[in-house]
């Protein structure tokens, strides 16, 4: 073999040695690298409840009671806060109510309202006159002896709601009971025209938090 062959086949082999390398070359540019060294922690479990707000509405001795129910709401007419006695000028009558947060959160607001109040004849009156009661019968509302409320039933319709939880002086906690006396009164200076006649008005206590 000549020498002339053995330069061009030397030249042929270092060619192919120099292509193997850059494409080993290329190939490991374009390969992904990846950490050596992996630490994990998945948390499986996550969870989050909401507590519940309810209003439970007793009378006096605890014979009746009212509850809200999962809507939050409930509406109950067994418990007449205006006594349903006919008054005489200047007499009043008192009515007790216990109402306790049975939820599982405290009530962080309780408040109370007058809703609208309306004037007919008393069921079964033998004469009745003309006169509007609801701005003539006064409500009083009492917590501890301290004062929620007072005006007449017309005033207290026209009333933003009535702050309770700041003459209780706390948020209400769960189970915790409140006991309030609504008073109704006829003004001793009523006249005739008042007579034979009948106030109705829905009272809202709600509690929110």
């Amino acid at each position: 073999m000549s020498k002339s062959n053995n330069y061009f086949r030397r030249q042929r082999i270092g060619l192919a040695v120099v292509g193997g390398i850059m494409t080993l070359m290329v190939a490991f540019s374009l390969t992904p690298t990846f950490a050596g060294v992996v630490a994990t922690i998945t948390n499986s479990v996550n969870t989050a409840s909401t507590g519940t707000l309810v209003m439970e509405e007793k009378n006096q001795d605890g014979s009746v009671t009212c509850t809200t129910t999962g809507s939050g709401s409930a509406t109950c007419a067994t418990i007449n806060k205006y006594g349903g006695q006919a008054l005489v000028p200047g007499g009043s009558t008192d009515t007790t109510v216990k109402i306790t947060n049975k939820g599982s959160i405290a009530a962080s607001a309780f408040t109370v309202k007058g809703g609208t109040c309306t004037t007919e004849n008393a069921p079964g009156a033998s004469v009745s006159g003309t006169g509007n009661l609801c701005s003539k019968m006064t409500v009083t509302i009492r917590t501890n002896g301290t004062q929620v409320w007072t005006g007449t039933a017309e005033a207290f319709q026209q009333a933003a709601a009535q702050d309770i939880k700041t003459v209780v002086g706390h948020p209400i906690a769960p189970n915790e009971t409140v006991t309030l006396v609504i008073t109704a009164a006829l003004p001793a200076n009523t006249d005739a025209s008042f007579q034979g006649r009948q106030i109705s008005q829905p009272i809202t206590w709600q509690f929110s938090a």
